[in-house]
């Protein structure tokens, strides 16, 4: 992998489950496929957890990427004010890829939004960097996210980067933890909005209207017609 002359923004991917493991390697090599073999990951979603599961979020990426002969660059944004630091911010110039891994979507959504550092992650992937979210990284990407954990909670403004999709991770496990997680999310989903359904182990790639599903599982979008559900491989139309 080498660096490319830029060409635009690089590819988003919205992640259901499994960052930083060995089922998301093939995504992780598609993201940095002509560009620097250098990622900074942040474990922001998880800032509000304490220090073991922070550590345990930045050696999975440190053990993962460094397996991959990628650099990884742990940029340890906890907090507001961890967001504001130009130090940290200075972080995420020149690498390929910028990943935001799981947690609590509210929390990472606050920090990060018209942050020094949100605004380096947007300058880098304006720069042809790829980004990614998965989890809770994935629904603050977007304009809408649960205030917290549960999916009964109330609503939060995301970063907005993806303004037409509204996310749902771990779409095949959903329903054992919450069963009326479904009516929740349409219910709070803004018309003319995207609600996407992201399964395990399962990335939607593209933007900002032409996606592509990989991984091991599928990806449904929700419309005015019903569901409808996408396997690996294949595209998904996603208008704004």
């Amino acid at each position: 992998m080498s660096s490319s002359v830029n060409t635009g923004p690089g590819p988003i991917a919205l992640v259901g489950s499994g960052e930083f493991l060995p089922q998301m390697i093939d995504v992780d090599r598609f993201l940095l496929n002509g560009r620097r073999p250098r990622v900074a990951f942040l474990p922001t979603a998880a800032g509000e957890e304490g220090p073991r599961s922070v550590n345990r979020w930045l050696k999975l990426g440190n053990d993962h990427y460094a397996a991959m002969d990628v650099e990884p660059i742990a940029v340890p944004v906890l907090n507001a004010d961890d967001a504001n630091d130009p130090a940290f911010a200075a972080m995420i110039a020149d690498v390929g890829l910028v990943y935001l891994s799981g947690g609590n979507p509210g929390y990472i959504a606050r920090v990060l939004r018209g942050s020094l550092v949100w605004d380096a992650i947007v300058a880098a992937w304006r720069d042809g960097a790829a980004l990614a979210g998965c989890s809770a990284g994935a629904m603050a990407l977007t304009g809408e996210v649960p205030e917290g954990r549960r999916r009964s909670a109330g609503t939060e403004v995301g970063t907005n980067l993806i303004d037409h999709l509204t996310v749902i991770p771990h779409f095949d496990q959903m329903g054992k933890w919450n069963p009326g997680f479904l009516d929740q999310a349409r219910a709070r989903t803004p018309v003319g909005k995207h609600l996407v359904g992201i399964d395990e182990d399962t990335a939607l790639v593209g933007g900002m209207t032409e996606w592509t599903v990989m991984g091991r599982l599928g990806v449904t979008v929700f419309g005015v017609d019903g569901p409808t559900a996408y396997a690996h491989g294949q595209t998904v139309h996603l208008p704004r």
